[in-house]
């Protein structure tokens, strides 16, 4: 009977200290199990939300396209070959009392230009463009599209 006693007054001394450190979870009445007790009241997190952005590796831009003007005068193109960004626009400005054209090497063509005329064109794909006036073969120049 002392073991049995003994038993009961160990297994009295569990359940107690079992009480003390857990109390009954309403939702898990039926089932016997129990939620620890803390101290500490649950407190609100005070973590703020990330605002830093994801790395990423920098965007290569392209250079601004640009205007720029080429004069035909004294039987040139002035300036002769000059490079630019693609989508810039090139407009070339006739000075000269003679006839000229500005004939590129794809076929595209500004017409017959006389004294005060003006042409553009503006330059959307790299490359180089070589241009000649039909009338004067040896005013040839070069527009580079970077």
């Amino acid at each position: 009977m002392r073991k049995t006693l003994s038993a009961v007054f160990v297994s009295a001394a569990i359940v107690a200290a079992g009480c003390a450190t857990f109390a009954q979870d309403p939702e898990s009445e039926s089932t016997g199990i129990g939620s620890p007790v803390t101290t500490e009241e649950a407190q609100p997190s005070t973590a703020q939300p990330s605002t830093a952005q994801p790395t990423t590796a920098p965007a290569t831009t392209s250079p601004a396209p640009v205007q720029r003007t080429i004069d035909i005068a004294e039987f040139r193109f002035t300036p002769g070959d000059i490079t630019v960004p693609r989508g810039s626009t090139i407009t070339w400005v006739q000075q000269d009392n003679s006839l000229h054209t500005v004939d590129f090497d794809d076929g595209v063509e500004s017409g017959d230009m006389t004294q005060g005329d003006t042409y553009a064109r503006t330059f959307t794909e790299p490359g180089t463009y070589t241009y000649v006036c039909f009338y004067h073969p040896r005013m040839v120049a070069t527009v580079i599209v970077e």
